[in-house]
This record gives C-alpha cells, structure tokens and sequence, in this order.
C-alpha cells in the first residue's frame, strides 16, 4: 500500500462534522476498502472516527496508470474502522473555486443542480481579512457559506461536494 499525500484537519474545517480527510493512493478500491488499510494511520495517531468522510484517490486497475477519485464513508468493523464506497464511486459531482467580493460574512452562490442532501467541504483558498467558515449549507441550487467576519475582496473558496440521495 503506497500513500502518495495525506491531509487531516484541514483549514477552514475546525468544527464540522462530518470533518474530510484526503488521500492519493497507487491503491486500488479493493486495497483500500480492506480492514486494515486504516491501521497504521489511527495507530499514528490521525483524527479518523466514524464521523469522517474521505476523499480517497485509487488507481483503476493494480498496473493501470488511471485514477478515480471517491467519497468514502468511515464505518466501524468489528473493533476496527475501515472504508466504504459512497454511492455509484462516480466521483464529485460539484467541485470548483468560488469568487467573493467581501462586504458580507454570509453570501450564498447559485450551483445548479445541488440539494440539500448533498455532502461536501470548502475550503479558503484566499482571502484578504483572517478569516475562517462556519458554516457551508448546501440547499436547493445553492450552497450558503458563513464566516466568523468579512473575507474581504479578492476571497476565493474551494469546494467538493457529492450527491448522497
């Protein structure tokens, strides 16, 4: 099992659950959906609980040069936690970077297509003020996103989120 990258608490995540972790793998979904796959990072210590949901990328094949990109739910095996596909494993089905102009803490962008059942994550990529989201909501054809003061002008804002229903 190679791990290519890991990233735990991420910023702009501090409080949310279910919290994200990512990883890039050379794996495949069958290596990493095994029992044990998550052994040696809770034994490192990382934050996994079964309120995590993992961005996991795999290769398609074990000697395929392909990767997919999946939502993985955290689930609880006998005493162990392990990963489990979420839905069709046909990736994200909302993802770009979101441009604000500031003057507000709350602002709501119109994502076509996006429900209220939808799960993901943002993320600042850039803002002028310090600053950090409380919230992100997800509703009909929009995603509402609140912060602890105004971004700012110039705020940029990365976001994932996937279809559950």
């Amino acid at each position: 099992m190679t791990i290519l990258s890991q990233s735990f608490e991420n910023i702009g995540q501090s409080g949310q659950v279910p919290q994200f972790f990512y990883l890039a793998t050379d794996n495949t979904v069958d290596e990493v959906t095994e029992d044990d796959f998550l052994d040696n990072f809770i034994k490192q210590g990382f934050p996994i609980s079964q309120y995590n949901l993992a961005v996991v990328s795999t290769k398609t094949s074990p000697n395929s040069l392909d990767t997919s990109v999946d939502l993985y739910n955290v689930q609880k095996s006998g005493n162990k936690l392990k990963l489990a596909l979420n839905g069709s494993g046909s990736g994200p089905n909302f993802i770009g970077t979101l441009s604000f102009g500031g003057g507000s803490n709350e602002v709501a962008f119109f994502i076509p297509g996006m429900t209220g059942t939808c799960v993901g994550s943002t993320c600042i990529r850039n803002s002028t003020n310090q600053v950090s989201i409380t919230f992100s909501r997800p509703s009909f054809s929009a995603l509402s996103i609140a912060f602890t003061v105004d971004p700012g002008p110039n705020t940029l804002i990365d976001y994932i989120y996937y279809e559950t229903a």
